[in-house]
């Protein structure tokens, strides 16, 4: 029983190293690429996020019968101020036209994300390709002849 834990957690710590491994090796390939991968992925995220809370007063103004407040809470209170002044019509085109920019944004910045990263992936396996190649030719093993 000792040795089968003591194996599990052998490999885990290998596992643990490998994973280290390869963040090291990836940063350093990657260095500051790697901060704008980041900051895209939570750039993306803030537009998913905001986007979801956009529904919250458009579902709002749709349920609702017309002429009462809206009741959005803590979170979406600045957009309700921002169409507070406006008649039912008017707060649901002012709202989805935002939600529609917003949307337009967010599919901006996923694509930006997207095409970094995918270029961020190529590069990489690229560049451990070209490593092995040129350490098996230093070595003279018999995969370059």
């Amino acid at each position: 029983m000792e040795q089968a834990e003591a194996s599990g957690f052998s490999e885990r710590a290998r596992s643990t190293d490998s994973a280290l491994a390869f963040a090291r090796a990836f940063l350093g390939f990657a260095r500051w690429r790697s901060a704008v991968a980041a900051l895209l992925l939570a750039l993306g995220a803030a537009f998913d996020g905001v986007g979801l809370l956009m529904l919250v007063p458009i579902l709002d103004i749709v349920i609702h019968s017309p002429g009462a407040p809206l009741a959005g809470g803590r979170i979406a209170a600045p957009l309700i101020r921002l169409v507070d002044g406006y008649g039912e019509t008017a707060r649901l085109s002012l709202l989805l036209g935002l939600f529609v920019v917003l949307m337009i944004a967010r599919s901006v910045v996923h694509t930006a994300r997207d095409r970094h990263v995918s270029r961020l992936q190529l590069e990489f396996v690229e560049s451990i390709r070209l490593d092995l190649s040129d350490h098996a030719q230093r070595r003279e093993l018999p995969l370059c002849r």
